[in-house]
């Protein structure tokens, strides 16, 4: 629903907009049921370690790729700035760290289905904070969107939680 008006756009971007919309979900749906697998069998060190660096190749390859279809050098005087080591630290440890410690964690606590809800209020903080931060404005389809989700995550929430009171 959030999306939906890109579907009737006239600039082509829509196919790929649902192709990179489904390749996310699958990602995330495979890696979530991995990390359920061995939640409580591998050191959350190594299983963070490795999932960076899983994500980090392709991401390494595809700035190569980008730098030599724009003719721009991979390595830029930006990189010796202390703001880009700034915003780097801040995006690898309380950015992608921190939260893939937090995840790792609850995937041992609590069932996937009730953790994964939680994953579709991502686009309801994006819009969010585009509107509270940068004032743009949220159309009809959007919002009708993320009153779906919070009423779907809060059926959920609840309904999972009345199970457990009456068990």
């Amino acid at each position: 629903m959030i999306g939906s008006e890109s579907l009737w756009s006239d600039n082509g971007q829509p196919v790929y907009d649902v192709i990179y919309i489904l390749i996310a979900a699958s990602g995330i749906a495979v890696s979530n049921i991995l990390l359920k697998l061995i939640a409580n069998k591998v050191d959350i060190y190594y299983a963070m370690g490795f999932q960076l660096l899983i994500g980090a190749i392709p991401l390494g390859i595809f700035s190569f790729y980008q730098a030599y279809m724009t003719n721009t050098r991979v390595i830029d005087p930006i990189v010796e700035s202390i703001v880009y080591h700034s915003i780097v630290t801040l995006l690898a440890i309380p950015g992608t760290a921190l939260p893939f410690l937090i995840w790792f964690w609850l995937m041992d606590k609590a069932p996937l289905y009730h953790l994964n809800m939680y994953s579709f209020l991502t686009p309801v903080f994006g819009l969010y904070l585009g509107w509270f931060y940068f004032d743009e404005t949220l159309t009809f389809w959007q919002w009708t969107g993320i009153v779906i989700i919070a009423l779907s995550v809060g059926y959920i929430s609840f309904n999972s939680n009345t199970k457990r009171a009456l068990n």
